[in-house]
């Protein structure tokens, strides 16, 4: 789960953040299996002032979610690889104008938008790429790297009962190559 549907929720944590290098992340498998592959994955990943944290599993119904948190407003999608019926859900939960950090009041937003899936959108770019449509982006391989290097941390850090690993900057270590 965490290489697959954790890689896109994995994403949408640094689209979130504006593409920054997380700080730290903690992972840790739901599953209770003891097989190479875990199916079920929780996460929270340190970044840009907030945390980002994610559900990944192939045994839970439609668990396929990211959320993001910071000091003023909580922002959460469901189900948004693989959305039910063709739609994703989003709520925005803020805090009022005007009001203090330890006041109770809330905005309440919710939406949804429609369109591919997101796995659809990704191969629907590739072939464009592929073909001469659309040039390839710099910015894609960048961003892939950069989300290996989070699900890598992940990985060890589920190796290590969820404990809070370091991400890796993948434009510092290709500078030291």
């Amino acid at each position: 789960a965490l290489g697959d549907l954790g890689w896109y929720c994995i994403r949408w944590v640094l689209w979130a953040a504006r593409w920054e290098v997380p700080r730290a992340v903690r992972c840790w498998r739901t599953d209770g299996g003891s097989e190479p592959t875990p199916v079920d994955v929780q996460g929270m990943i340190e970044v840009a002032g907030i945390v980002g944290s994610f559900e990944a599993s192939f045994t839970q119904a439609k668990r396929q979610t990211a959320e993001v948190v910071g000091t003023n407003g909580t922002l959460r999608v469901d189900d948004f690889i693989i959305p039910n019926l063709g739609e994703t859900k989003w709520n925005i939960r803020s805090l009022e104008t005007g009001s203090s950090k330890f006041d109770t009041a809330l905005a309440v937003q919710a939406g949804s938008v429609t369109g591919p899936p997101e796995v659809v959108a990704l191969v629907q770019r590739m072939n464009q790429a592929a073909v001469g449509v659309k040039a390839p982006d710099k910015f894609w391989p960048r961003l892939g790297l950069l989300t290996a290097a989070v699900v890598e941390a992940c990985a060890e850090s589920m190796a290590q009962d969820g404990s809070r690993v370091p991400v890796l900057d993948p434009d510092r270590a290709h500078q030291e190559l």
